[in-house]
Formats: structure tokens, C-alpha cells, sequence
């Protein structure tokens, strides 16, 4: 007598109760982020509770438990679906929802969205070029009230193409702060609906396995949808731009690569790293005469764009209090080495004086190291032959992270989202990639007091998800319904 579990009936039953259930528990975990952001939007926009800071501790403390266990078990069930199982409008469906609630929310969490304003502004109403000049030079500047007192001492500390489109929505905005406020975030959500697209062109491009499950962990990521769409940062902005230029890499698109990058570099510099691969990239690629002639085209795309900005600093101190602030050690893995020193210099008065030497050391120690990292990957893909799509893309996101989260002495959750898209185009299971999504989800933390604790968020939001992405990745299911295989997968080596 054969046993009624061998039955292929019954086991195609079971299987179809179980991916019913999987279904079911996916739209379980859209409802539920969806009503905690429509909970966050209402908080938020109640004087009174935002600005009572007991109620904000505790609310913030649930928002993040309940975003990142709606985010978790949501791709859990997602995973014991099948790759083919068709859960892209599902996916989409409720990432939509999702950001036209974010949009609602006001924010809470940073005031750079209002420096943003605040820059593009100063161009729009009074025609001063934010690189040289800063909001103090505004007489009276107290009495616009488009302008709030948030870094009104410094000077534009984003690329060229950024202040144009601060400038551009504030125009748009035509001196109304609530309705400019608005068109920047709306514009943050459009950035991040093309993200997802972008991403799910290079997904089928790249023949990822399963290409939901890739769109799923960027339009459903819970720090991103607050950050860019809430607090409207633009870093995701210059995420776009590289996408691009990848992507174009991907379809053998030679000619935009380069002013793609460039275009990245214009709203934040860090993508700046990358020209170099890229250029040797095309070189090895297409030859010689491509790769100048992408270069001609990035070359005078840059000229356009700091057309009317370059001149001469107006107050050197302002500068230089700017670049001490963007060298400041903060919530970063250099800062766990600094704050021993910050500590001993509070508690022993006599060492103080060694503090900022100490500090200098650790950095030039960091950057050193990371100046040994990218001198050797560069003359390994220099000596290589072959320099495959593939190998470009993981070179990508290998030198944003080691840059952003391991050397940068200064470190904010929103740094991620100028390469978080692009981890997700490697292939599952492989390091880098699960160390990325480790991280970000760690970084929801910074929604409660852990994100305002020295030391202690660099090690619970960086170092221990970094350790812990070494191991086999939690995201794993439980059942082994979908086949392994695609888990085994590992990224491009360094080393060709």
C-alpha cells in the first residue's frame, strides 16, 4: 500500500494550500505596512503628539519594529512562492499605496529637505549663486518665510545638476513652502518609481532569478520609502543616474555611460569613483575612439551644468567650517575607532589636546586603506582581459559600499540609497549583496534613540549586520519550496 503523502495528488495539494497561504501572508504584510504608514501620517501631522517626545519615542520604536516585521515576513512569503508566480501587480500594487502615504507623512526624521529649499531659494529669489554665497549674505533673511534656520552659514554641498533642480521646483513652487515642500517630495517619489523600473529592466536584462523578489526589496523597503518620500533626500536622485549608466553597460548603450555618471556625480560626488572603471570599461569594450568620444559627451555635459556656478569663494571660513563638518566622525565605523578619544579626552583634560591628532590618524588610517583597496581592484581590472557587464556592476557596488559604509567618517542611513538599488542586480546568496540588505534593514533603527546613541548605532546598524551577513542569510525560507539553486549563486569575483 503506497502511503497517501507519495500521493502526487495529495502533495499537489498540499503544495497548492501552501503557496495560497504564502499568497495570503505577502497581502497580510501589505495591509500592515500600509496601516502602520497611514498610522505614521496621522501622528505625524498632530502637533501636539510629534512634538511631545515620550509619545515620539514610543511611536517610533513600533513604527520601526512593525515596518521591518511586515517588511521581513512579506519577503518570506514571497520566497516560498514560485519565481513565475505572477505577484508583480500584488508587488507594485501595494508599493504604490505605499508612496502616496509616505508622501502624506510630513518630516520627521531630517531637515535637509528644507536646506534643499532653502539653496534652491536663494537662486530663485535673489540670485545668488549658493556656491559662493550663503544664506547669512541675505540681508534679513529671518523674514522669508521660505527660508528656514537650518545650515544658513554654509554653502551648496551637492553637485551642479541638484542646485538646478532646487531651483527649478522652488520656481515651480513660486514662493509657496508647503506647495515647494511638496513638489520636492513628489519629486522623490517619481525618482523612486523609476528606480523600481529601471530596476526591473536591468532585472530581466541580467536574467535575475525571480525579479520580483528584487523589485519587492526596493519598493517595499520601509527606511527607503521614509527617507526619499518623506524626508525627501536625494541621494536616491543619484542613485537614478547611476542605475542608468549601468544599465546602459548591461544593453551595450556605450555612448551614455560616461554622462550618465557624470550626470550622478552632479547631484552627489560620490559616483565620481566609478568614472575611472567605466572608462576602462568602454576602453576594453568598444575600443578607444568609444570610450573618448562618451567621454567628449560627459566632458561637455559637465561644462553645461557648473556653467554660471564656478567663482570665487566668498568667506573662506564658511568653507572651511563646511569641509570640517563633512570630515566630522559620525555614526560611522571610523567614529567607533574616535569615540575612545572623544571619551578620554572628557575624562582625562590632559589628553585632550591629542584628540584631534588621534582622530586625523584613525581617518588617514581609513582612507589609506581604501586608497590600497581601489588602486589594487583597478590594476586587477586593468590587467584582465575580459571586463564582462557583470563584473562592472559588482565593481559598482563593492566600491559605494567600502566608501560609504566602511571609510566615510561620517555615515547617515539615507548614504545607502546611492547604491542600494544596484545590490539588488546582484545575484542572490552572494555576500555582498546580503550584506547590503543586512545593513539597510539595521538602519530602520535610526527611527528610534538607537539612531541618536554615539558609538552604539555604528555597531548595531553597521558592524554587527556586517558580521552577520557573513552567514547564511536570514531571508532563507523555512520550507523548501522554491529550489535552492538560486541562493547558490555568488557574485562576480575580484579577481578575473
Amino acid at each position: 500500500m503506497v502511503p497517501a503523502s507519495s500521493d502526487p495528488v495529495c502533495e499537489d495539494d498540499a503544495r497548492a494550500g501552501e503557496f495560497a497561504a504564502s499568497r495570503l501572508a505577502l497581502r497580510r504584510a501589505g495591509f500592515g505596512m500600509l496601516l502602520l504608514l497611514t498610522a505614521a501620517a496621522l501622528f505625524f501631522q498632530v502637533p501636539w503628539l510629534a512634538s511631545n517626545q515620550t509619545a515620539s519615542h514610543i511611536f517610533r520604536c513600533l513604527l520601526t519594529a512593525g515596518l521591518l516585521i511586515a517588511y521581513l515576513q512579506g519577503y518570506r512569503a514571497l520566497l516560498a512562492l514560485p519565481g513565475d508566480a505572477g505577484q508583480r501587480p500584488v508587488v507594485v500594487g501595494f508599493a504604490v499605496s505605499f508612496g502616496l502615504m509616505a508622501l502624506c507623512i510630513p518630516p520627521f526624521n531630517s531637515i535637509d529637505v528644507y536646506c534643499y529649499i532653502n539653496s534652491g531659494w536663494q537662486q530663485v529669489r535673489y540670485g545668488l549663486n549658493p556656491y559662493t554665497y550663503t544664506i547669512d549674505d541675505v540681508a534679513n533673511w529671518q523674514n522669508d518665510p521660505m527660508f528656514r534656520p537650518y545650515w544658513t552659514h554654509a554653502y551648496a554641498a551637492y553637485g551642479f545638476l541638484f542646485e538646478r533642480l532646487a531651483a527649478a521646483l522652488c520656481r515651480l513652487g513660486r514662493g509657496d513652502h508647503a506647495w515647494t515642500l511638496f513638489l520636492f517630495k513628489a519629486t522623490g517619489l517619481v525618482v523612486f518609481a523609476l528606480a523600481g523600473w529601471v530596476g526591473a529592466l536591468a532585472a530581466r536584462q541580467l536574467r535575475l532569478p525571480a525579479p520580483d523578489r528584487a523589485l519587492y526589496l526596493l519598493l517595499w523597503n520601509p527606511l527607503l520609502l521614509i527617507l526619499f518620500v518623506t524626508d525627501g533626500h536625494n541621494d536616491l536622485w543619484m542613485a537614478l543616474f547611476t542605475m542608468t549608466a549601468v544599465y546602459l553597460v548591461l544593453t551595450d548603450g556605450w555612448v551614455g555611460v560616461l554622462p550618465a555618471l557624470v550626470a550622478a556625480a552632479a547631484i552627489k560626488y560620490v559616483s565620481a569613483a566609478i568614472l575611472p572603471f567605466a572608462l576602462l570599461y568602454l576602453v576594453k569594450r568598444f575600443g578607444w575612439k568609444k570610450a573618448a568620444a562618451g567621454a567628449g559627451l560627459a566632458l561637455l555635459l559637465g561644462g553645461l551644468l557648473a556653467w554660471d556656478y564656478v567663482g570665487p569663494i566668498g568667506k573662506p571660513d564658511a568653507l572651511e567650517a563646511q569641509v570640517a563638518n563633512a570630515t566630522a566622525a559620525l555614526n560611522s565605523v571610523p567614529a567607533m575607532f574616535v569615540f575612545p578619544c572623544d571619551l578620554c579626552a572628557k575624562l582625562f583634560p590632559r589628553l585632550a589636546p591629542y584628540r584631534e591628532p588621534a582622530a586625523a590618524a584613525i581617518k588617514l588610517v581609513f582612507w589609506t586603506g581604501f586608497t590600497g583597496f581601489y588602486g589594487r581592484l583597478a590594476w586587477i581590472r586593468l590587467r584582465s582581459a575580459p571586463y564582462d557587464p557583470a563584473a562592472f556592476l559588482h565593481d559598482c557596488v563593492l566600491i559605494h559600499f567600502v566608501l560609504i559604509c566602511l571609510v566615510s567618517s561620517k555615515f547617515y542611513p539615507w548614504y545607502l540609497g546611492m547604491f542600494f538599488p544596484l545590490a539588488l542586480w546582484l545575484p542572490p546568496g552572494g555576500r555582498l549583496r546580503r550584506a547590503v540588505l543586512a545593513i539597510s534593514s539595521a538602519q530602520l533603527l535610526t527611527l528610534t534613540f538607537i539612531g541618536q546613541t554615539n558609538f552604539l548605532n555604528g555597531l548595531v546598524m553597521l558592524v554587527l549586520p556586517l558580521l552577520w551577513a557573513m552567514k547564511p542569510s536570514l531571508f532563507r525560507p523555512r520550507r523548501s519550496l522554491p529550489t535552492p539553486t538560486e541562493w547558490e549563486a555568488t557574485a562576480p569575483p575580484v579577481a578575473a
